[in-house]
């Protein structure tokens, strides 16, 4: 007999089979499985939030039990609460946060820690309730609990930090489908080939889209109308504006990582306020960087005044976004003795991003304008599969995770080589551009 399916696995075959052979059969999509716990943690601590706002339920452990065990707590008319209930219809099992008791049915918590419902909790919300409804539990009503925007610092308390939102009319239906094909697909040793497609974005964004490649819709994946002669011929295009503003002689490269806790240790930080931990410098002709990393419950201060000593020079600074100027703005507000030293900084700053996406199409950019991206369109060698972190999220999870005891203290490297990596990757690009300039002579 077949193990039955999980919930994120049937959501995922919902979405595309590749997902769900890619979800069973691939290494995580995040690429450090450690952000995985630090992701959970963050989960658990809202569900114990929301858990507050609900309280005296009866929390089912998973395990092999964990359904009958829920089936006995339903069944028995003194629960009225359950927290974590497991439902397993032989062929698909999922579980649901919170399930309360109503005079003609249950009610159904389901909670998130982001700041809104989205469609995919909806979509997620129907085929919870449809397996409730396979095992004959009638839902009645249905929320959606999740984290409050606009929430203050200081102390946490589920009347401030959660917002209820009752969504009994917004779910999306979900019809429980026959699942041999996806077993089929389960069982193939091979990636099944599937294009990327609209399903890559519906109800969600797929976590392998970088993995899979672009959609042929996305909006860079054929060339802008200048682009389309040098395209034809299979060269890349450079346009005349981006030439004639790419920065010369010495600079300096940036990047930042920051965090975004949603429920801060720090009473000064207001929950999902990005808070800036690492900044990576490396500048024309130096062989080294230069770094700063902080983890303790509030970095912004030592961040924002290390940075200011590192830069106290005159170079321009090439950065891949608005990112580090915006946060250089923020703490400008934050710290105002430091302000003309931040405004000073923020002149200086060039973004490199703007101009290149407007001016700059090759076909080795997949349609895509990351800086991964853009940089490996630039080196064809230039990669970051070495490396242990490789998207900015993860780097966020982990430094959130060594805060919190959850990882190891090994993983600071692991974060600096990462930023590292971001800025190489504008040198990379930057340099790129300064050889078109010093070649012959470039149309657009």
């Amino acid at each position: 007999m077949n193990d039955p399916l999980s919930r994120s696995a049937v959501l995922a075959g919902a979405q595309c089979v590749r997902r769900l052979w890619l979800e069973a059969h691939a290494t995580n999509p995040t690429g450090h499985p450690e952000a995985r716990r630090v992701r959970r943690d963050q989960g658990r601590r809202v569900e114990a939030l929301a858990q507050e706002k609900f309280p005296g339920g009866i929390a089912i452990s998973w395990g092999p039990e964990a359904a009958a065990q829920t089936a006995a707590a339903m069944a028995d008319p003194a629960t009225q609460t359950v927290y974590k209930g497991v439902f397993d219809t032989g062929d698909i099992r999922v579980r649901v946060d919170i399930m309360r008791r109503r005079a003609d049915g249950w009610e159904l918590v389901d909670v998130r820690s982001g700041l809104k419902v989205k469609r995919g909790n909806l979509v997620d919300i129907g085929l919870q309730i449809a397996v409730l409804g396979a095992l004959d539990i009638r839902v009645v009503d249905a929320h959606v609990a999740h984290l409050r925007r606009g929430a203050k610092a200081g102390a946490i308390h589920p009347d401030t930090h959660l917002r209820v939102v009752r969504v009994t009319d917004r779910v999306i239906p979900f019809v429980i489908p026959d699942t041999a094909p996806w077993r089929a697909v389960l069982s193939l040793e091979d990636e099944p080939a599937i294009e990327p497609g609209v399903q890559c974005g519906v109800p969600w964004r797929c976590p392998y889209l970088s993995h899979c490649g672009p959609s042929a819709s996305s909006p860079h994946a054929s060339p802008p109308a200048g682009a389309r002669e040098a395209a034809d011929r299979g060269e890349d295009w450079f346009g005349r504006d981006l030439l004639a503003v790419v920065p010369q002689g010495p600079v300096h490269s940036l990047d930042f990582e920051a965090f975004q806790p949603s429920l801060p240790e720090h009473p000064d930080i207001v929950p999902f306020d990005a808070v800036p931990f690492l900044w990576v410098i490396r500048t024309t002709g130096e062989p080294l960087s230069t770094s700063f990393l902080g983890v303790e419950p509030d970095p912004r201060r030592a961040f924002t005044e290390s940075l200011l000593a590192a830069l106290a020079d005159d170079l321009p600074i090439l950065v891949w976004s608005d990112y580090e100027s915006k946060t250089l703005g923020r703490m400008a507000k934050l710290f105002p003795d430091l302000g003309p030293a931040i405004h000073d900084v923020r002149e200086r700053i060039f973004d490199l991003h703007a101009p290149v996406r407007s001016g700059f199409w090759s076909a080795a950019l997949g349609g895509m304008y990351s800086v991964k991206a853009v940089a490996g369109a630039f080196d064809r060698d230039f990669s970051y599969r070495d490396l242990a972190i490789r998207n900015g999220r993860d780097a966020a999870l982990l430094a959130l995770g060594i805060r919190r005891g959850l990882v190891s203290e090994d993983v600071r490297a692991d974060l600096v080589a990462y930023c590292d990596r971001d800025v190489v990757a504008v040198q990379v690009i930057h340099e790129g551009l300064l050889k078109v300039l010093q070649a012959p002579a470039q149309g657009d």
